[in-house]
C-alpha cells in the first residue's frame, strides 16, 4: 500500500515535529514547509493526500495559501491550525474551503481522526 502524503505548512519548527512524531508510521509520508511558498511548491510538484496549514506565516500567510489551494483543479484537503484563533476566522477558512479548523495546542486524538477522516 503507498503511502499517504501529508503536507504541514508551519514557520515554528516544534510544531511541524510534533506532527512528525505523531504521523511517525508506514502509512504516511510527511513533508514540511516553514511557509506558504514551500507548500504550495509541494503541493503543486506531486499528489498530496492532506494539508495541515498555519494561518500565520511569512510572506505568503495561510489564508492565501488556503485560497491558492482551493483553486487547484485537484486540491487536497486542508486543515487549517492557528494558535491566534476566532470565531470569525473559523468561519472565514470553512467558507473558503478548508475541511477542519484547529486551534493551538490541539487535541492529539482529534487530529488522529481528522487525519483518518480526510486521508
Amino acid at each position: 500500500m503507498a503511502k499517504k502524503t501529508v503536507v504541514v505548512a508551519d514557520d515554528q519548527p516544534g510544531i511541524r515535529r510534533l506532527l512528525s512524531e505523531v504521523l511517525n508510521s508506514d502509512e504516511y509520508a510527511l513533508l514540511e514547509a516553514a511557509s506558504g511558498e514551500e507548500a504550495m511548491e509541494m503541493i503543486r510538484e506531486r499528489t498530496v493526500d492532506l494539508v495541515f496549514l498555519d494561518v500565520r506565516m511569512p510572506r505568503l500567510d495561510g489564508v492565501e495559501t488556503l485560497r491558492e489551494i482551493m483553486q487547484l483543479y485537484a486540491h487536497p484537503p486542508v486543515i487549517v491550525i492557528t494558535g491566534q484563533g476566532s470565531p470569525d476566522l473559523a468561519k472565514r477558512v470553512k467558507k473558503l474551503g478548508a475541511a477542519a479548523y484547529l486551534e493551538k495546542p490541539f487535541d492529539i486524538k482529534l487530529m488522529l481522526n481528522l487525519i483518518q477522516q480526510y486521508t
